[in-house]
């Protein structure tokens, strides 16, 4: 009995380092839609995303992104994957970094079977807090509209949601950029900056000392 409970015990260690290293969120949609409510149901759905990754891009914007596996008995035309990610531009001043959403900054998909699911953000507040360790803790509240899609059928027309959640973000930027990819996929894309980024990572930036803030200015050239 003694050596089972053992087993237990390390079992539950091994996933919660299994986490700690990879990150996680919770992410509550729910629809806005005043046209009808059956479809789409009045309910919050609920993901739980169990990786959830931080970077910076070459423009110096804070990146987030997260994605959750659902794996059915009915095998692959079964099985669900929710992805989201975030790219954040200049914090507001002040103690909190608070990043005020627009249409460029969240992109999500959830993807079931033949039926796909997009999300692109309209408006929203991110709060984002720094922790030990390199990692971020945020939580946020999004307005974004909704469009899906069917084996027969094209992307319907848009219907608003709204998305609450937070996310803790451990630093990996190949993992978070293969999730962003995926969101960013064909008509989400996001535009890139048209300008030279005038700001870069220092040793001091949040790569270095898991901190959120302003990028030291770029080298003159």
């Amino acid at each position: 009995m003694r050596a089972s409970q053992a087993a237990y015990a390390v079992g539950l260690a091994s996933v919660a380092l299994l986490v700690g290293c990879s990150g996680s969120a919770r992410v509550q949609v729910t629809s806005l839609t005043p046209r009808a409510i059956d479809p789409p149901a009045a309910k919050i759905v609920t993901f739980d995303p169990d990786r959830c990754w931080w970077w910076l891009d070459e423009h110096g914007r804070l990146c987030i992104a997260m994605q959750q596996d659902r794996l059915s008995l009915l095998g692959p035309i079964a099985h669900a994957t929710f992805r989201m990610s975030l790219v954040l531009g200049e914090p507001s001043a002040g103690v909190g970094k608070n990043y005020r959403v627009d249409r460029h900054v969240m992109r999500a998909s959830y993807h079931q079977g033949p039926n796909s699911h997009r999300f692109r953000s309209t408006q929203g507040i991110v709060a984002v807090r720094d922790r030990a360790n390199h990692v971020y803790e945020g939580t946020f509240r999004m307005w974004a509209m909704h469009q899906a899609s069917g084996v027969l059928a094209g992307w319907g027309r848009a219907g608003p949601y709204l998305l609450l959640g937070r996310f803790r973000a451990v630093h990996n930027p190949e993992a978070g950029q293969a999730i962003q990819a995926e969101t960013e996929y064909g008509m989400w894309a996001r535009p890139q900056p048209t300008s030279r980024p005038t700001t870069r990572p220092s040793p001091a930036s949040p790569a270095a000392t898991g901190r959120v803030g302003k990028p030291e200015p770029a080298d003159s050239p």
